[in-house]
């Protein structure tokens, strides 16, 4: 998008085009985004240019601290070994680890021998696995059932302890050698529920 010239500091100026563009893309391409920001003080009008150039540092100690603070995500995927990662806890009222999620979830039924049906959310893309653990991405693991089949299931890969939750990776190796992450989560109560 171009300036029109209408203002002190966009004339002729490429907004949304080149490095900005290039911003863009690349906070789009991150697994899990919620959001991003993206600021320009482009295209300003030129009346505007002067009362804000002195507040400039405190926009960008501003922008520091959301960056920091506000857009940092919640809580961290931890990565080990699956001993290491089976033995992480909660600290919610239930002290359940991740070990006892993959337990709960009942993989070999719905995954290797496929005596649960995985039925998804038509709404949601998720599913109960043995009445404690919502898988996160049930539509897509389905999909990849469908199209792979299972030959192994290995992890946890992957756990956040989302303080009165875990939310653990797992992955699948489909009977042609394709790999797929699961989200398993729980906090340790009967999903679905309600």
């Amino acid at each position: 998008m171009k300036g029109t010239g209408s203002s002190g500091s966009g004339r002729g100026k490429i907004l949304l085009d080149g490095k900005a563009q290039s911003f863009i893309e690349a906070a789009k391409s991150v697994r899990r985004r919620k959001s991003f920001l993206l600021a320009e003080n482009h295209n300003l009008k030129s009346s505007m240019l002067e009362p804000m150039d002195p507040n400039y540092p405190a926009v960008l100690v501003l922008l520091a601290l959301l960056a920091l603070a506000a857009c940092k995500p919640a809580s961290e995927t931890q990565r080990g070994t699956p001993a290491e990662l089976s033995a992480v806890r909660t600290s919610g009222e239930h002290g359940f680890s991740a070990g006892d999620v993959v337990t709960w979830a009942q993989l070999d039924d719905t995954f290797l021998d496929r005596s649960a049906k995985l039925e998804v959310g038509a709404a949601d893309g998720k599913t109960v696995l043995g009445r404690l653990v919502m898988l996160e991405n049930g539509a897509e693991a389905a999909d990849f059932l469908k199209a792979h089949g299972c030959a192994q299931i290995s992890g946890p890969k992957g756990v956040r302890n989302l303080q009165t939750a875990l939310e653990i990776e797992i992955e699948l190796t489909g009977k042609d050698g394709k790999k797929f992450i699961i989200l398993l989560k729980s906090d340790g109560t009967p999903q679905g529920a309600g």
